[in-house]
């Protein structure tokens, strides 16, 4: 009975997981749809100073918004370990 219920815990959080990551991949494909790059191209064009208005509010903004997302995304990929926590 215990390892259906970790079973069923580790199905909700696995696909709890999925929908965080479909949603991070989403709101990154809007900045690089947006910026017509991704945030590595982005990164390193505002660390040459290629990006035009960088230290405007919106872009300053999107690059920290972006920024998180890879992150984020980074983590909900590593998925659940066996414990059913998120690494």
């Amino acid at each position: 009975m215990k390892a259906k219920a970790q079973s069923s815990k580790l199905k909700l959080v696995s696909a709890d997981l999925g929908r965080q990551l479909r949603e991070c991949e989403r709101e990154i494909g809007d900045f690089e749809l947006k910026y017509r790059m991704t945030f590595t191209e982005f990164a390193e064009a505002w660390e040459s100073d290629e990006i035009p208005n960088k230290w405007s509010h919106q872009v300053e903004r999107d690059y920290m918004i972006w920024e998180g997302l890879e992150a984020e995304k980074r983590k909900w990929s590593d998925g659940p370990s066996s414990d059913g926590q998120v690494a």
